[in-house]
């Protein structure tokens, strides 16, 4: 069994389109190459796969995941960060759980970025 490709929202997004309008993914597959970039949702897909026609057959027939955003990669580093500082013993593994914690504020704070749950 063939594993799933990863794709940025967008491109999963204008998949799903082209899977939901055809009678089966053999349909959406001819459309897709049928529609160059006359269309944006195939635009968008033949884009991200540029030349590699094969990685959109992949895509449909193997399936695929959405990657993560990167305020969801943040989050995610954030959540784990913090459930480590509650369950650390060692006051050495704290000190420097908490200077990453900070790092991480002060810096989407420089940049001025805000991502809920994290900085908000």
């Amino acid at each position: 069994m063939n594993a799933k490709i990863t794709v940025p929202a967008e491109v999963a997004e204008a998949l799903g389109l082209y899977v939901g309008a055809t009678k089966s993914k053999t349909e959406a597959f001819m459309s897709i190459r049928n529609d160059g970039d006359i269309y944006k949702q195939s635009s968008v897909i033949r884009s991200y796969f540029k030349s590699n026609i094969d990685g959109i057959l992949e895509a449909l027939v193997n399936g695929y995941t959405v990657e993560q955003t990167p305020e969801e990669k943040v989050r995610e580093y954030w959540s784990k960060l913090m459930s480590d500082r509650y369950n650390v013993n060692d006051e050495h593994h704290l000190d420097k759980l908490s200077a990453e914690i900070h790092g991480i504020i002060k810096t989407l704070n420089l940049l001025g970025i805000k991502i809920e749950g994290v900085n908000d």
